[in-house]
Parts: C-alpha cells; structure tokens; sequence
C-alpha cells in the first residue's frame, strides 16, 4: 500500500514537472523586424480559420481557407456547416468569383464591390493577416514595440493584429480586425498553413 502511494506521488510530481516545462514559445523573443523579415522570405502559405464580416446592418460568419503563392490568392469561402459559398481567386488586381451562380471576373475595385458589397482589398490583406504592413503605404498611429500585438492605421483602414504564436519559425497572429467606416473584418485563424 504505502509503496503504491508512493508511486502516486512520483507520477504526479513527474507529470507537474513536464506542465511546467517552458514552451517554445517562451523561449523565443519577439523581435518585429526580424519576424517580418522572416514573413516577407515565405512565398507560399496558407490558413485554415473563421471569418465575421460586419457591413452596416448585415453581417456574416464564414469558414475560410486561404492559400497564397507568388501568382495567385484562392480563397475558398464556406458557411459554418462546411458548404462551399464561393471560391475566390486572386491574381495581378483581377479576381475571379465561382459561386452557385456561376463564374464571374471582376477587372476593378467597382466591379469587385458590386458583386461582394464590398471591396475586399485582399492586396493588403495578404500582408495583415501575417502580421505585416502593406509596403510602400504610409502607416498611421503605430502602436508596435517588441510585443506580439499591433495596432495601426494604413490606407485608411485600422488594423489589429492580436494573439500571437509562434509557428513554423515566425510568430504570427492568430487574430486579426480590420476596419474602416463601414465595414469591419475578423479573421481568427485555427491553423497556418506552410508549404
């Protein structure tokens, strides 16, 4: 009996240590310009995750599975009971939409906004969902040290990229807010994906 107690005690003690071993997470420093560097080098990446889209009086939550490469952004847009709503693609400022109502192909921001309701931007958003500045556009009231959480204005859209991991060798948000005056975007992301 006592020797069973005994027994108990080490296990437990042995799985307490094992807890309280530090993450790879804790023992990698945050440093924002060598991440971005980092971010900038991956070409092809991908996210698995959920999306809540907020226009005026509507609003939308959808699944979204996102892969990029160096040519194109496709962007497959699910309701949450896993059925495809459309599948977007993305490539030199032209998208191309495939829904239950067929394919279209949108050449500019207007025709993109008459058919979504919106412009996506997705130009900028491939650099914001990583954790990233669009380059080559100003940036406004940057609240950005070495700490995993960024707040800032760019294009006129504010941006929060929250919740941080490290993953893959970079750290990367696992929430990101978008908005401007009458749209707001939040991507919360369940898995990155890179290949």
């Amino acid at each position: 009996m006592r020797s069973t107690l005994v027994c108990i005690v080490l296990a437990c003690q042995l799985v307490g240590c094992a807890l309280l071993a530090p993450t790879e997470t804790e023992s990698v420093p945050y440093i924002a310009q060598e991440n971005e560097a980092k971010l900038l080098a991956i070409e092809n990446w991908g996210l698995v995750g959920r999306l809540a889209l907020h226009k005026a009086n509507d609003s939308w939550v959808l699944k979204v599975n996102w892969l990029h490469t160096e040519q194109v952004d496709r962007l497959k847009l699910s309701s949450t009971l896993g059925g495809t709503l459309a599948t977007i693609l993305h490539s030199k400022g032209q998208v191309v939409i495939s829904n239950s109502e067929g394919t279209q192909y949108l050449k500019d921001a207007e025709e993109i906004e008459s058919v979504l309701g919106f412009d996506p931007k997705i130009d900028y958003l491939k650099y914001w969902v990583r954790g990233l500045r669009v380059p080559g556009l100003a940036v406004k009231n940057s609240l950005v040290e070495n700490t995993p959480s960024v707040f800032f204005e760019q294009a006129g859209w504010l941006i929060k990229q929250q919740r941080y991991r490290y993953e893959k060798g970079v750290w990367l948000p696992n929430k990101v807010t978008v908005s401007e005056s009458e749209i707001k975007i939040k991507l919360v992301v369940d898995e990155w994906l890179k290949f």
